[in-house]
């Protein structure tokens, strides 16, 4: 008893515990730094696991901002997969000018014009400075319900990255949870 007594009084013990705490933290973090293992042939989710890889594969070969040539075949193999499963896709068509993005964006004066060239240069702005968007909209039709889930993800990219992380992956996630609950006749809600 004397010996913890004079470890309290030396403060050693909490260092020790500091230590403990410290190695603790360290081991948990560097397991939750593991990555998921794969599924195997044989589980039961291993095709919608390789249909989503096959899908982020092929929309992630080379950057596709907003407006781009590039966006039009990410938006053209979205669709097919969309249609594949029996499911109506609507392109919704939105125009919006430079002018119409920077409005807001500053309050002060002087930055419209940085403003500007720093869109101009993010997006791809047809001959009259318009951006062409198209929004893809589906819609999942749960009997005698007008309670619906919205599920949304962009399938545009930055400039100078193919997207996998921002925002395909939820593109590939939002298609297999369309292919899934396509096969459910029991839906509670309507899923758009």
């Amino acid at each position: 008893m004397y010996t913890v007594w004079k470890s309290l009084k030396n403060k050693k013990i909490p260092v020790f515990l500091m230590i403990i705490v410290f190695t603790v933290g360290i081991l948990v973090g560097l397991q939750q730094m593991k990555p998921p293992v794969l599924p195997s042939e044989s589980d039961t989710d291993y095709t919608a696991y390789k249909q989503m890889l096959d899908n982020l594969k092929e929309m992630t070969v080379v950057p596709h901002p907003a407006g781009s040539k590039e966006l039009e075949s990410v938006r053209i193999h979205i669709l097919a997969q969309i249609c594949e499963m029996g499911l109506e896709p609507i392109v919704e068509t939105e125009v919006y000018t430079i002018d119409d993005i920077a409005s807001g964006l500053s309050d002060e004066p002087g930055e419209e014009n940085e403003i500007k060239d720093y869109i101009r240069n993010e997006a791809h702005f047809n001959e009259n400075d318009e951006l062409i968007l198209k929004n893809i909209l589906v819609k999942l039709d749960a009997p005698n319900t007008d309670r619906g889930i919205l599920m949304m993800a962009h399938y545009d990219t930055e400039k100078g990255t193919p997207g996998a992380g921002d925002d395909m992956i939820s593109v590939c996630a939002l298609l297999e949870a369309m292919r899934e609950q396509s096969k459910n006749n029991n839906l509670k809600n309507d899923i758009y």
